[in-house]
């Protein structure tokens, strides 16, 4: 979250230099450059309605759903752990870094995407869909929330 200082001693000329909040810590003008570079193993980024960004560790389990569009980059060794899943709040946006992945939609199940490293598809708003794995991959998905929904996994009856 972009935070401003408005300290005159620290600023020349009144201007309001950003300082960042990162997972609730915050770094001061003098410590926290205007460009900074961040690990984003283990962390997922939130862009807000105002265009500002979060950096937030990444948990077990399924993602937090929070307001504005997520940004992680995962690693994908085994099915969604869910029997798929639907974003209400705007498209999301699915980008292979690594691997090869089949994203299967409710509206057309028939017809997979298949995605390898470089190649990417956007899941319209409100689709109900799932992600398979071909292979291991890494995965950058950019997510709107707050509000979505999975259904659980069915097990095989066989």
């Amino acid at each position: 979250m972009v935070r401003y200082h408005d300290s005159a001693d620290d600023v020349p000329d009144g201007l309001r230099i950003p300082t960042w909040s990162w997972d609730g810590l915050e770094g001061g003008v003098k410590d926290t450059p205007a460009i900074r570079s961040v690990d984003a193993a283990g962390y997922s980024f939130v862009i807000d309605e105002t265009l500002a960004i979060t950096q937030r560790r990444q948990r077990p389990g399924p993602p937090e759903r929070l307001p504005g569009m997520t940004l992680a980059i995962i690693d994908v060794e085994a099915n969604a752990p869910h029997g798929g899943e639907m974003h209400p709040d705007g498209d999301e946006l699915l980008y292979v870094i690594s691997g090869r992945l089949r994203v299967v939609s409710e509206s057309d199940p028939s017809s997979p995407v298949v995605l390898g490293a470089g190649q990417a598809c956007i899941v319209r708003r409100g689709e109900w869909h799932k992600v398979e794995m071909i292979e291991p991959a890494q995965l950058l998905h950019v997510t709107p929330g707050p509000n979505g929904d999975h259904r659980p996994l069915v097990k095989d009856q066989n």
